[in-house]
């Protein structure tokens, strides 16, 4: 997967997943995390092994399944994402997308509302 548009940058290579955005920083010296390790100002970027990555990405849809909303942003994606070509992963999006919307339908209907918070 690779997305080179706007103030955003996602690719893999093979290994990682990359995340870059502009104007990103989201205040991350300041975090708890930050003030755990001996060197925050050496610590930049996104980089996440491509296994945990699509584990995200399941846990993100799951939710999305249970709140209804992936075939809704699916169908956002047409006008935005769908507006250039040749973005890798793009291109199979876009050849399965009748497939891809009709089963996330299919599983946004089957799927049960959350009962607790995780």
């Amino acid at each position: 997967m690779a997305y080179f548009r706007d103030d955003c940058y996602l690719f893999q290579d093979g290994e990682h997943f990359h995340i870059w955005v502009r104007d990103g920083y989201d205040s991350w010296r300041e975090s708890g995390w930050a003030a755990m390790t001996t060197s925050p100002e050496s610590d930049s970027g996104v980089q996440l092994s491509v296994a945990r990555m699509d584990q995200f990405v399941l846990m993100r849809l799951a939710e999305m399944l249970v709140e209804k909303t992936a075939t809704t942003t699916l169908e956002s994606m047409d006008g935005s994402l769908f507006s250039h070509p040749g973005n890798v992963g793009e291109g199979q999006l876009r050849q399965n997308l009748a497939c891809i919307r009709k089963a996330l339908q299919e599983l946004e209907a089957r799927c049960l509302a959350s009962r607790q918070e995780d």
